[in-house]
């Protein structure tokens, strides 16, 4: 396919950004499972190019979440922080 969203265009602009990158290889996958092998050289061409794609993806995911884990702790950790900043100076505005 040289259209839509499969088309090579449209998978380089999105995978600027990190979903655009899950995007893209999710688009690759759709394009290996339409693609019909001529002969078993291009089968197995197909079947390296989707195990490929599919580890890619994997990883991507997982990257993911793991930035978004460390996101969420990082934010927790600032308020806790921030918090604890607030405590101290009330403690210390009660003493004077």
């Amino acid at each position: 396919m040289s259209h839509g969203f499969f088309s090579p265009g449209n998978a380089r602009k999105s995978a600027r950004t990190f979903d655009g990158e899950i995007a893209a290889t999710r688009a690759m996958l759709r394009r290996a499972i339409a693609f019909y092998p001529r002969d078993l050289s291009e089968a197995v061409r197909a079947l390296d190019l989707f195990g490929r794609a599919t580890m890619r993806l994997k990883r991507l995911i997982l990257l993911e979440r793991e930035l978004k884990a460390n996101l969420q702790e990082t934010e927790f950790e600032q308020a806790l922080e921030q918090a604890l900043r607030e405590i101290a100076e009330e403690w210390k505005s009660k003493a004077d």
